[in-house]
């Protein structure tokens, strides 16, 4: 089976959920949108990280996108921080 979704102007949150006398934990990532939509994520630590390491490198190719010929590019960049001067 195969399924894609499409959401625009989506609302995330992460939770770092622990059950009760729970050894395991695991990272719970939701999505929703404006119509009530939602998709929940359920995955490991390990998951997570590797998401977070695939976001940071997406970054970096997106700052060496932007400021591509700028004597100096900003030391950190926020994804999720878009201003009026970033768009095209």
């Amino acid at each position: 089976m195969k399924v894609r979704f499409e959401i625009q102007d989506m609302k995330i949150t992460l939770s770092n959920v622990t059950l009760p006398e729970a050894i395991e934990s695991y990272v719970l990532m939701k999505a929703v949108d404006d119509s009530g939509n939602e998709i929940t994520l359920e995955m490991s630590h390990e998951q997570a990280v590797f998401l977070q390491d695939e976001f940071k490198d997406l970054n970096r190719r997106r700052l060496e996108h932007v400021y591509e010929g700028a004597s100096q590019m900003p030391e950190t960049y926020d994804l999720f921080n878009f201003d009026e001067s970033d768009s095209n």
